[in-house]
């Protein structure tokens, strides 16, 4: 790695240009010893390598080995109880689930090694890469969740969403199963959930790469089918799942159910908002769908796939809701809704009516009034001065009365669009009972997306903390050019 790169890793971590240049300098360009200096842990003379090298830092890393041995109780799952046997003995019921990072220094020599027992010795092999040190510090403040096989890097992005979520977290420790697949998700739940409790500032997830070798889903995730895959493989493994990502869709016409997981939208039918696009898929323009097809019930999570726009496809601008009322297309809106509507076409038909009116005030058999008007008045100013005069203070009211009656049309114009349902902001405040779903993650690509973690945005890249109108114009920026998935809870 030449030394411009070693200074833009530097600065990437946060690092200032000024300070990644003496580091270097002072360790004889050895970026491991030189993150060592920037971090006071050692001092560059010395010769000693760091432990919180980068994980893409092609120098010499601290094996796995060396990582940090997990001794506060506060990393031990209460739900790791739900599986002792008869006998009390947790380890050896938990032997299949235990990863190659979950060890414990207070154990004794005897019960850490049933910890680090498997039921497959396969799922511990030592990969061809090592990570860096899994000791948190000050400068990793958020959980991440790191991976060397190809199989779970592309699940990475929608798990640390989801796990971040309370409305996926509980009901996932609260399972009782066996799986393997259940367990390593319980215990990346658990991580994240707990990491302001937690040693490690990240759970490596090869072992839930070599779990999905089997029949997992894989890809990358610009294959448009994949987050559905991957949300449809949890709810086969657990169908207690089922319930917080299925919704059901309902057509009346066609007297048909149908649950729905993931909405994907192509870019030909999207619109400048999602509450523009799902107007025109439930509602049609012209409504005529209205109340025949409709959300029977929605799920806990909702997820919307902004498919990529092909090269022919003209750009719209996207503007991102940070918060949805999904539920304005079901029953519970509907009455409402329908009001709108008619006050809509109420609205319409004023329009109209303004027209004709506008019309009539600036013709009068084919011919433009003011100019009759104007060439009347002079033609008897000088016989009739009176009549002239009257006539041009009739030509005067008929302009003052033309004003406002574009104001009124211009009103009308406003009321009878069917824009005015393009954010349903009076039917959200007239339905109080509609349930508000937050924007809790949006996925670019496996390594670009941002999660919601608590009140605040983390951009995952660089694990960097940023505010939601970042989140928005990324959204905008990159909207048309690639598939982006938005996560609702």
């Amino acid at each position: 790695m030449d030394k411009d790169s070693q200074i833009k890793m530097l600065q990437e971590m946060g690092f200032l240009n000024n300070q990644a240049m003496e580091a270097l300098s002072a360790s004889g360009n050895d970026l491991n010893k030189a993150i060592a200096y920037l971090f006071g842990e050692v001092d560059a003379s010395s010769g000693a390598g760091t432990q919180l090298a980068p994980y893409d830092v092609e120098s010499e890393q601290i094996g796995i080995a060396d990582s940090v041995g997990i001794s506060n109780p506060h990393d031990i799952p209460e739900f790791l109880t739900l599986f002792v046997n008869e006998e009390g003995n947790m380890a050896e019921a938990m032997k299949e689930n235990q990863g190659p990072f979950y060890s414990s220094n207070s154990a004794s020599s005897s019960s850490s090694s049933s910890l680090e027992e498997v039921e497959d010795d396969s799922l511990l092999e030592e990969p061809e890469e090592e990570y860096p040190e899994n000791v948190k510090t000050e400068f990793t403040n958020v959980p991440f969740l790191l991976s060397k096989r190809n199989k779970a890097r592309s699940w990475v992005p929608l798990i640390l969403i989801l796990t971040h979520s309370s409305i996926f977290a509980g009901p996932v420790l609260q399972l009782r199963s066996k799986l393997s697949f259940i367990r390593e998700l319980q215990q990346i739940v658990y991580f994240v959930q707990n990491f302001d409790n937690s040693k490690r500032w990240y759970h490596d997830t090869d072992k839930l790469a070599k779990i999905l070798e089997n029949d997992g889903p894989c890809g990358s995730l610009q294959d448009e089918e994949l987050i559905l895959n991957i949300i449809d493989f949890l709810m086969r493994k657990e169908p207690a799942l089922k319930p917080i990502f299925e919704s059901m869709v309902q057509s009346l016409d066609e007297d048909i159910s149908n649950n729905l997981t993931v909405l994907e939208i192509d870019s030909d039918s999207r619109g400048s908002t999602l509450y523009e696009t799902l107007n025109e898929l439930f509602w049609q323009k012209d409504f005529e769908f209205l109340g025949r097809i409709k959300y029977s019930s929605v799920a806990p999570i909702v997820t919307y796939q902004l498919l990529a726009a092909d090269s022919n496809t003209s750009h719209v601008p996207f503007q991102l809701l940070e918060i949805m009322y999904p539920e304005i297309y079901s029953d519970k809106a509907l009455g409402r809704v329908r009001e709108e509507i008619h006050l809509i076409k109420r609205a319409q038909m004023e329009y109209q009516k303004l027209n004709r009116k506008l019309m009539d005030l600036n013709f009068f058999e084919g011919k433009k009034i003011d100019g009759l008007l104007l060439q009347t008045a002079s033609a008897l100013q000088e016989n009739n001065p009176n009549a002239s005069e009257d006539l041009r203070e009739l030509a005067n009211l008929l302009q003052e009365l033309r004003f406002a009656e574009l104001e009124n049309q211009a009103q009308a114009k406003s009321n009878a669009s069917p824009q005015r349902l393009a954010l349903l902001e009076s039917i959200i405040c007239d339905l109080p009972d509609l349930r508000a779903y937050n924007l809790v993650g949006v996925i670019f690509s496996e390594t670009k997306y941002f999660v919601r973690a608590g009140e605040n945005w983390v951009d995952m890249d660089g694990g960097v903390t940023i505010d939601y109108a970042s989140v928005a114009n990324a959204v905008e920026r990159r909207i048309g050019s690639q598939n982006i998935t938005l996560v609702y809870a």
